[in-house]
């Protein structure tokens, strides 16, 4: 994986972690593929388990491919496809929100501590990315937890269910973090398949 982060972190080319520019055609294409792939995942009709680790594979992949707007776009559009699918039980409509911010944070905080960790080094680059990883799905799963317990009862003026509750903290980090590791996975194997 390190010759596929070192292309996309080359000087001459310029970071996709770090993009900023204006969106190009091929932005805007290849947004729409990974789009069209992520928002497929949840009609296949697999338990949450493998939806939730899936889904989060393509906003890390998505991230390292477009950068953290392409991401955060992405991050967008899941919880409200979720919500659509009936993947996210009805009571957590009010949270969408914050997964989107939740989802965000996920993308930025990867890509901004990947690309600070790695910058000038050719070596250990996937322990950054599990690192980079690990903090950004810690503060994805903050955000939910926040929510959960003190901005939705606030909103709604009552606490919402355990069971409910639930389903936006433990799970959420473990779906963040092992769909993480199983982008970096794929990300190998597209390069070594010289797809990237």
């Amino acid at each position: 994986m390190g010759s596929l982060v070192k292309r996309f972190l080359r000087k001459d080319r310029g970071s996709n972690l770090k993009n900023h520019r204006r969106p190009t055609s091929r932005f805007i294409a290849m947004l729409g593929i990974l789009t069209a792939i992520t928002l497929a995942v949840p009609f296949l009709g697999l338990p949450q388990p493998v939806t939730g680790p899936l889904v989060n594979a393509m906003l890390i992949m998505t991230a390292v491919i477009l950068g953290p707007t392409g991401g955060s776009i992405l991050g967008a559009l899941t919880p409200v496809m979720a919500l659509i699918r009936g993947q996210l039980p009805a009571p957590l409509a009010a949270m969408v929100p914050l997964i989107m911010a939740g989802n965000a944070v996920y993308v930025i905080l990867f890509c901004f501590l990947y690309t600070r960790f790695t910058s000038g080094r050719e070596s250990g680059r996937e322990w950054f990315f599990l690192i980079s990883l690990s903090v950004a799905a810690t503060a994805k799963t903050m955000i939910l937890l926040a929510g959960v317990r003190w901005i939705l009862p606030a909103v709604l003026g009552r606490a919402l269910p355990v069971h409910i509750a639930y389903l936006m903290t433990t799970p959420q980090l473990m779906t963040a973090v092992t769909g993480g590791i199983l982008a970096m996975l794929i990300l190998r194997l597209l390069e070594r398949a010289a797809v990237l």
